[in-house]
Formats: structure tokens, C-alpha cells, sequence
């Protein structure tokens, strides 16, 4: 990954969740919406955040923390040129097209959702500009242009 934008409005709220769940502590390293370029640094590799406690605990919350931070960060990306991911490339460039036609109503998401992940995913939406329509079923009736009512 060459950059990456940290969305720590939300992610990271997530991200600590995963750790508080197992007695852990999260210190972050870098400030909100932080454009993040390894290239910039002689390692090439930045420290976003520092997680404390027992190895064991850490060790549990490793792999769900990081997925979560890393698909929450690769959503926000979809303003650093070249760095798109599916939900936001399509969402991003719906907007893009939408405003450079003068349309100022809403781009809604209305695709089905990763089974436990429908948070994330909705606010990737919201990060890319556009709605969220619904967040879950039962928030309204949506009907399609295929389907006939009898």
C-alpha cells in the first residue's frame, strides 16, 4: 500500500472496542484523517497506533482489530489518487459524477452488505460522500423496478 487515510472518526472507536474487549489498551500515533505515506519514512513502515496489555490478549484481538482498521482505512482511502477500493470507487466516483453534473441530491448505497460488517461498510459510504439509504431492513420498503405488485 503506497498511502492510506486513517479514519480515526469511527474505525478506531472500533478498533479500541476489540481491544478493551480483551484488557487491552490502544495509545494512537497519528492524528485524525492522517494521509499516511511509508515512502516518507527511511523504514517504510509507520506506527499508528501502540496496544498494551498481556501478549495472550493482545494476540486475540490481533487479527479482528487489524481487519477492521485495515478495511476501514482501505474505505477512506477513495480520496488518495490511485487507492480505491470497491465500496468507495463506487460510491466515490457515483458522487464525483453527480456533482460535476450539477446534481446535488443524494448518491445512495443500497447494495447488501458483509454479514457482521454492515457498520463499517455503511460508513464507508458516508466517508465517500454518499448516503447510506437505509441501514438495515427495517428502516423502509424498497421496491424494484423489476418486481410487479399485484
Amino acid at each position: 500500500m503506497d498511502a492510506c487515510i486513517i479514519p480515526l472518526r469511527n474505525s478506531p472507536t472500533f478498533f479500541v472496542a476489540v481491544f478493551e474487549a480483551v484488557n487491552c489498551k490502544v495509545e494512537w500515533q497519528v492524528p485524525e484523517g492522517s494521509v499516511i505515506d511509508p515512502s516518507t519514512v527511511a523504514s517504510g513502515k509507520v506506527v499508528v497506533a501502540k496496544v498494551s496489555g498481556k501478549c495472550r490478549n493482545i494476540l486475540l484481538g490481533e487479527r479482528t482489530a487489524l481487519n477492521i482498521l485495515t478495511r476501514a482505512s482501505g474505505i477512506a482511502t477513495q480520496n488518495c489518487d490511485g487507492l480505491i477500493n470497491a465500496w468507495s470507487l463506487q460510491a466515490s466516483a457515483a458522487v464525483k459524477v453527480a456533482r460535476g453534473l450539477g446534481w446535488h441530491g443524494h448518491v445512495a448505497g443500497t447494495r447488501k452488505t458483509t454479514p457482521g460488517f454492515r457498520v463499517v461498510e455503511k460508513y464507508a459510504l458516508l466517508v465517500a460522500g454518499a448516503s447510506t439509504h437505509r441501514n438495515d431492513l427495517s428502516q423502509m420498503v424498497m421496491l424494484k423496478g423489476k418486481v410487479t405488485l399485484l
